[in-house]
């Protein structure tokens, strides 16, 4: 939203499943249509991300990308490993994005779930505990870390617990792990038996 408010940058927003119709589009993003775009991108598809990079990336300079896009939920990943990785690590769209801005700044979320929870010593700290994802969406994550941080300089992972707040108006999002909790019938033990960093 704060970025939404400055009239110096020019903001194209990459999505999936949102429509094309200009009349469904959140009225925010309406009221800034003349600095800010939204374009629906398959980062699983070559063919999708040339179009894209040919329209609005290979005419003009990207400064920065703020990479959100993942399958973040931990259950559908351990149930299609395959899906899982190919979009939580786009290594094509990646290497495009820097091959035509390569001063680009890469920011993107990545999981405390590179960790694997048993070793003990929370908090835990980059440098006195070697990553061990627990699960499929931990992996998939660490490999994109891994892929990034290899191969570029500015590029910063951030290694996010849990995301309070409501779920976005801005656009329309799945809800989170809290509200999930929130919904079940039986008490969670979430705040009793385990240590994490939240981020609000």
């Amino acid at each position: 939203r704060r970025l939404l408010e400055k009239p110096n940058l020019q903001i194209v927003a990459l999505c999936r499943s949102s429509s094309n119709e200009e009349e469904e589009l959140p009225e925010l993003l309406l009221q800034h249509a003349h600095h800010c775009k939204v374009v629906q991108v398959d980062l699983t598809s070559k063919e999708s991300i040339d179009n894209w990079m040919q329209e609005d990336v290979v005419p003009q300079k990207i400064d920065c990308c703020i990479h959100t896009a993942a399958i973040s939920n931990p259950g559908v990943c351990q149930q299609d490993p395959e899906a899982a990785r190919a979009l939580n690590v786009p290594k094509y769209f990646i290497d495009a994005l820097f091959q035509n801005n390569p001063s680009l700044k890469f920011i993107a979320f990545s999981t405390d779930q590179v960790y694997n929870g048993q070793n003990g010593g929370a908090p835990h700290k980059e440098e006195s505990l070697g990553v061990a994802p627990c699960n499929v969406y931990g992996a998939t994550k660490l490999e994109l870390e891994q892929y990034v941080l290899q191969q570029h300089d500015s590029v910063y992972m951030l290694r996010s617990s849990i995301l309070l707040g409501d779920v976005p108006t801005l656009w329309p999002a799945h809800s989170t792990f809290l509200h999930f909790c929130k919904s079940r019938t039986t008490p969670t033990t979430f705040w009793t038996d385990e240590i994490r960093s939240v981020v609000d």
